[in-house]
């Protein structure tokens, strides 16, 4: 097999048929597909998947707004919410999967993988083996879902580092791989560790530990107090922080940390700002505590990034 036959990354319409929508990315490899889709604003999307085999597809809502539906999975609508992830089985043969309606300014990131890599990659003691293999045998779609399963700080990491991958050399498929698989392996640790307890979470509990998040997002500069928080949200400190872990898989200020750090890393890869000025508008009153923290998140200095 030539290199070219190993990675071939051109766009595919054959694989993907799109209609008024921006796609920012689309990489196919020999089982692995990997498209990222940021519509127009204000415009009503759609796009058909037309895929004579079978594959599994993990797909990623990376924003905060509106629903989108997907049509035509056994025979049932299915909704994937904001922030939302879904892991599903598209049998072979399965023409009309799927018509996607995007609502405005809706963000989706997707990886399509052949079952044959799948099925190599997943631990025969994964407790959703038997439900995708029964699926395959059968020829039915499968999904596996979760209100509660959202897309967490690590798997927006690794998303930006396929998004924002430079690479060109002739290795670069193996980068894209090896991060394909830690996302496949987030995806599935998530799926394991979903607990009956976090699924029985009343709605006011849940509704709690989202505003708690919300509060994070839009004020990170600020200097938070567990307890405060809580009070907030009319809860007790040890019922949020115990919630907060359970819903997000992280403590409050791991996660206020790393919405800090991977938000600090945007803004100095999209505008043209010193980093002391983006220390400051991310709560550290000391560029070189900012950069010290930045490093140990991401193991390379911010003035990397500028360069």
């Amino acid at each position: 097999m030539t290199q070219d036959g190993i990675l071939n990354d051109k766009l595919l319409n054959s694989d993907i048929s799109l209609v008024n929508t921006a796609i920012s990315m689309e990489l196919k490899m020999d089982e692995i597909y990997i498209w990222h889709i940021l519509p127009k604003q204000n415009q009503s999307k759609r796009f058909d998947f037309q895929d004579n085999e079978s594959y599994i597809q993990m797909v990623f809502s990376l924003d905060y707004l509106k629903d989108y539906q997907e049509h035509n999975v056994g025979n049932a609508a299915y909704d994937l919410h904001p922030e939302q992830n879904d892991l599903l089985f598209i049998p072979r043969d399965y023409k009309d999967f799927s018509t996607i309606q995007i609502s405005e300014e809706r963000e989706l990131f997707g990886i399509n993988i052949s079952t044959d890599l799948f099925l190599k990659v997943l631990p025969k003691e994964s407790p959703i083996s038997d439900t995708f293999k029964d699926g395959m045998l059968n020829n039915q779609s499968i999904i596996v879902k979760s209100e509660n399963r959202l897309v967490t700080i690590a798997m927006r990491h690794v998303i930006e580092q396929i998004m924002r991958c430079m690479r060109d050399d002739h290795y670069r498929f193996i980068y894209y791989q090896a991060k394909v698989m830690e996302l496949l392996s987030l995806q599935l640790a998530q799926i394991e560790n979903s607990t009956k307890e976090s699924q029985q979470l009343k709605y006011d509990e849940l509704k709690r530990v989202h505003r708690v998040k919300a509060i994070l997002e839009q004020n990170p500069e600020h200097n938070y107090t567990l307890l405060g928080l809580a009070h907030a949200v009319g809860t007790n400190d040890s019922t949020l922080k115990k919630h907060f872990k359970l819903i997000f898989g992280i403590t409050v200020f791991g996660y206020l940390n790393a919405y800090r750090m991977e938000m600090a890393r945007k803004v100095l890869l999209e505008q043209d700002c010193k980093v002391a000025v983006i220390a400051s508008q991310f709560g550290y009153k000391h560029a070189t505590h900012f950069s010290a923290a930045f490093k140990k998140y991401f193991g390379y200095p911010p003035t990397k990034l500028k360069v």
